[in-house]
């Protein structure tokens, strides 16, 4: 990605000591400047609200400096980016540093984000009308890609001291498909390299990852984690959700080349939207190899998010009740939507070797008629929904 090529053109440039100025491709963003963008109110948004290193509050002109762009704009998305570092290359960021950066977004709004850092967690903030403010917390990591030979991207067997970057920027996009629309953040035990691309295909996501690098040491291993936001237009296109503002944790599947993976699922609170958060992707240690000319990757892991299961859960049968000897009142609690809004259901009596009776209605009875008196039956019940009918419920004979 090109913005991924100019923020290590940037972290680059904070050696020198001077301000990066990097001029855009032509039908893209205007030259922008990497700059300590502290909020004030002379600095409007984007800009950083607060920092601290280690709980330690973070100050403009400090060593370690914070610095910022304002806003660009492509042509599928708008983003900002943030650069933690020193210019002058005197004192640098540890692996085992904790920072913590706030920030005020104005109008950006904070819909996915890539970046070097370790195990970071990013919290976006609504302040109303529109606006936005996140919190990006996480560690500074090693960088030993891209192979240019100078700060911070070394092509050494081992990173060097001074490739320790922590950085990420703040995507918002313009449509809900011009990327695949998730919050996507990389983390290495000391080392970093892991990366992600991914498409929709069809009715899951898919994205693959590689670690680039390796230690000498033979033994560090590297983890990845990745938080997908997917946008409710894309459940409903893609992945032929009706009503995605019902899913469950069961409503996805997470895969890492194809045995199942460690995830969670939540609805996004500022709603259009769900998160599925991939964590403890492992890589094995010291077997990937820089090549000349490029990289070879070890180990690839293809993660994939599908859709599981969307129709409703199984409804409990509480009692059924049989009324004048011909017909049997259903009653039962209500099953749970899981991917599309429940729209009725269905009862049934069963009895061996005649016709099966049905009825349909809505919570919390159904009335089964047409039985013949003196006849036992077994009846049970099942909801239906856009997306098809549920499991039957356990029976009661009558």
């Amino acid at each position: 990605m090109r913005t991924r090529l100019l923020a290590l053109l940037a972290i680059a440039a904070m050696v020198t000591g001077t301000a990066l100025v990097v001029t855009a491709s032509p039908g893209t963003a205007a030259t922008f400047t990497f700059t300590e963008r502290w909020c004030s109110g002379l600095v409007q948004a984007p800009c950083v609200i607060s920092a601290t290193r280690n709980g330690v509050s973070m100050h403009a002109g400090d060593p370690i400096q914070i610095q910022m762009i304002p806003t660009q704009s492509q042509t599928d998305f708008n983003y900002t980016e943030f650069i933690v570092g020193d210019p002058t290359d005197t004192v640098h960021l540890a692996t085992t540093d904790i920072v913590s950066v706030y920030m005020n977004l104005g109008t950006l709004r904070p819909d996915y984000t890539e970046g070097y850092a370790g195990r970071p967690t990013v919290h976006r903030i609504s302040s109303g009308g529109g606006t936005y403010k996140a919190v990006y917390t996480g560690h500074p990591v090693l960088l030993t890609s891209g192979c240019t030979d100078t700060y911070p991207n070394y092509c050494k067997d081992t990173a060097q001291t001074q490739s320790v970057v922590f950085n990420a920027e703040i995507h918002q996009l313009k449509t809900d498909h011009s990327f695949t629309g998730f919050d996507r953040s990389q983390s290495a035990d000391t080392v970093d390299g892991v990366y992600l691309v991914s498409t929709p295909t069809g009715d899951y996501l898919e994205s693959h990852w590689d670690n680039s690098r390796y230690q000498t040491d033979g033994s560090t291993i590297v983890t990845a984690q990745a938080r997908f936001r997917i946008p409710y237009s894309m459940l409903i296109s893609d992945f032929k959700i009706p009503n995605p503002g019902t899913m469950v944790a069961s409503s996805l599947v997470g895969t890492v080349n194809g045995s199942p993976a460690t995830y969670s699922f939540s609805q996004d609170p500022l709603g259009g939207a769900v998160f599925v958060d991939i964590s403890r992707v492992t890589f094995p240690p010291g077997n990937a190899r820089v090549a000349e000319g490029g990289q070879v990757a070890s180990h690839p892991r293809d993660i994939r998010v599908k859709r599981g299961a969307i129709t409703p859960t199984r409804p409990v049968l509480t009692h059924v009740t049989r009324v004048a000897g011909t017909r049997a009142r259903v009653t039962f609690s209500r099953a749970r939507a899981r991917g599309a809004i429940i729209t009725g259901y269905q009862a049934r009596c069963q009895s061996a070797g005649h016709r099966t009776l049905t009825a349909s209605g809505h919570y919390p009875t159904v009335v089964v008629t047409g039985l013949t008196r003196g006849r036992r039956y077994l009846c049970s019940v099942r909801a239906k929904s856009r997306a098809g009918y549920g499991a039957w419920s356990l029976r009661i004979r009558i």
